[in-house]
């Protein structure tokens, strides 16, 4: 078979975060589709968590109307570079004007796609931007102010300039929502600086911001700079260097998205390629997606149904029959390694799916589970399709993630540290699992640990409460209230924390946690947590929702006898939380 071309493996983890950090600039700071476009071999990628730009939504009375208001506030340095930037790649493009003529072929490798460039002036391009950049900045004709606009938006605050046509769910204007953009001579982008902004547009309907001109020096913001190679620019352009779909190609993605198993025999049998992806992932996984899908509408609720996007199905369809169509792609030569920039190898999908017979038939099939996406977080991560099989399986007891990593330790090495420990995992493997090493290291480290809580007077007598008590103790970095609500034996656990804990160690925990997070606050804004009351979509159980930098969370507890007994922190799966759990059934959407 030939092999796949794997972007995780062709460029190192730092890289592809500074090409996600100029994907990242395209859209957020010059307001264009950050996918497609960009041919220019210096590229802007600051660096992330840097504090350049910052988001918050808010409501306001504007023009007689309540409209939902969509902020981004930018440091004028961030600005700066964006104008140097589009002026110097003017002057470029005066200098050669067909630097951008180019065209995609085919590589070696199965997803592989290679750029041609038309003229030896793209090579020359990098030299003469990099030196206009400087010479801008050095005879000083770059001068900026502090500004604002207000432009209209989509419902997601997205602007309209960057909505392209492949972004269905987000690609339209909404009069109830508008944008602000509010440029500020600032070094970071604070919550402080986020609610002064916002406090004036409700009072005025407009940001204060200065006239007084600003300037920087080149060599503040030259390290932000980064050359790409053309496989790089490849990477950052892909929705164009992408290969053009026939109509049999359409048609077996929307096949496979549907389950509609027939629909996929007949598109095979037109001549449609069966790597074919969908911008992300792969037909293998858009089947398994789709196969899960069909599963959770035939056991949706009428009112639920909706969310599926399909009609109650008139069967259900079983695991045989859909492993039968998946042998049927890998034997019209689907590869199971392959997959696009942003999305996932059919293993990962199987993972989230939970289900160990489709992972067995990929495996045996030559997929690879050290495959890691480019979203993984880098060096010394452990590689998506293992980290979710691991972390349903055991963290959270989910039996068919379970099964997955065992028929992954069956067939492949694992990424457990130590030898002995792959050696008792493939001893377990062949075991019930009532039998299992680590059922008997559950039962060991079932008992709570030594030390209960000191019993308190204090009572509670909702959820509600529980959640609102959290919230307060959160956001004033003062556990002791809400302890003082907790069981003696109350327990906790978290997807963030490694094991459950019991009694007095919550304590130690949160006195630890919110003693860390208010030393550091200060000086680094986002270690700093935001929690606030919601209520869950299934169920409507008062939650309590954590934001910390990118990270999203939401809390449950449970009461009894007038004491919290237990809470858990799960992180759910919503549009705009970048995770891949979107597949699994166990983290549905959960939230408002």
């Amino acid at each position: 078979m030939k092999q796949a071309y794997i972007w995780t493996r062709e460029h190192s983890p730092d890289r592809l975060r500074r090409l996600d950090a100029a994907a990242y600039a395209w859209e957020n700071l010059f307001f264009e589709p950050k996918d497609r476009g960009h041919y220019l071999p210096i590229q802007y990628a600051p660096k992330p968590h840097s504090g350049w730009s910052a988001f918050e939504k808010f409501k306001a009375m504007l023009d007689g109307n309540e409209l939902e208001v969509h902020l981004q506030v930018i440091t004028a340095r961030a600005w700066f570079v964006r104008e140097l930037y589009l002026r110097a790649c003017a002057l470029t493009r005066e200098r050669c004007p067909d630097l951008d003529a180019r065209h995609f072929l085919d590589g070696e490798r199965l997803g592989e796609r290679r750029i041609v460039f038309h003229s030896e002036r793209h090579a020359l391009s990098r030299h003469h931007l990099w030196t206009a950049l400087w010479w801008l900045v050095k005879e000083d004709t770059i001068n900026i102010t502090e500004t604002w606009f207000r432009e209209p938006c989509t419902a997601w605050g997205r602007p309209l300039s960057i909505i392209t046509e492949d972004r269905g769910f987000d690609n339209t204007k909404d009069p109830a929502h508008t944008r602000y953009v509010v440029v500020l001579d600032v070094e970071k982008v604070d919550d402080s600086i986020k609610a002064r902004v916002v406090a004036s547009i409700r009072e005025h309907g407009a940001p204060d911001v200065s006239a007084k001109p600003i300037s920087f020096d080149f060599d503040e913001f030259r390290d932000d700079f980064i050359e790409l190679s053309e496989p790089e620019l490849v990477f950052l352009n892909w929705a164009e260097a992408r290969r053009s779909l026939s109509e049999s190609d359409k048609a077996l993605l929307k096949a496979a998205g549907k389950a509609d198993f027939a629909a996929i025999r007949q598109a095979l049998a037109e001549g449609a390629s069966p790597n074919v992806t969908n911008g992300e992932d792969p037909v293998l996984g858009l089947v398994i997606q789709g196969w899960q899908n069909h599963l959770g509408a035939c056991d949706a609720k009428d009112e639920d149904l909706p969310y599926y996007g399909i009609a109650k199905p008139e069967r259900r369809i079983p695991l045989d029959e859909m492993l039968d169509v998946l042998k049927l792609l890998l034997e019209a030569g689907a590869h199971p390694d392959c997959f696009d920039p942003g999305g996932v190898p059919a293993i990962t999908t199987a993972a989230l799916a939970q289900e160990a017979k489709i992972a067995e038939l990929l495996l045996d099939h030559g997929a690879d589970p050290s495959v890691s996406p480019y979203w993984d977080d880098g060096l010394g991560m452990c590689p998506a399709a293992w980290d979710y099989a691991v972390t349903d399986g055991f963290s959270l007891n989910e039996a068919g993630a379970r099964e997955v990593y065992y028929a992954m330790v069956r067939r492949r090495s694992s990424t457990m540290f130590e030898q002995t420990t792959e050696d008792q995992d493939r001893i377990d493997a062949e075991l019930p699992d009532a039998q299992r090493s680590w059922r008997r290291r559950e039962e060991s480290e079932s008992k709570p640990p030594l030390g209960l809580l000191p019993e308190s007077q204090a009572k509670i007598d909702s959820e509600e409460n529980a959640a609102l008590a959290f919230v307060k103790a959160w956001n004033r970095l003062d556990p002791e209230e809400f302890l003082d609500l907790l069981a003696p034996d109350a327990r906790y656990a978290s997807q963030w924390v490694f094991e459950e804990l019991a009694g007095a160690a919550i304590a130690n925990y949160l006195r630890g946690k919110m003693n860390t997070i208010r030393k550091n606050g200060t000086d680094n804004p986002d270690s700093r947590v935001r929690v606030e009351i919601g209520r869950t979509i299934e169920g409507d159980r008062p939650c309590a929702i954590m934001t910390q930098g990118d990270h999203q969370a939401l809390v449950l507890f449970e009461i009894r006898n007038g004491k919290i007994t237990r809470y858990d922190v799960c992180i759910p799966d919503y549009p705009w939380f970048y995770s891949r759990r979107r597949q699994s059934r166990l983290m549905t959407p959960c939230w408002h």
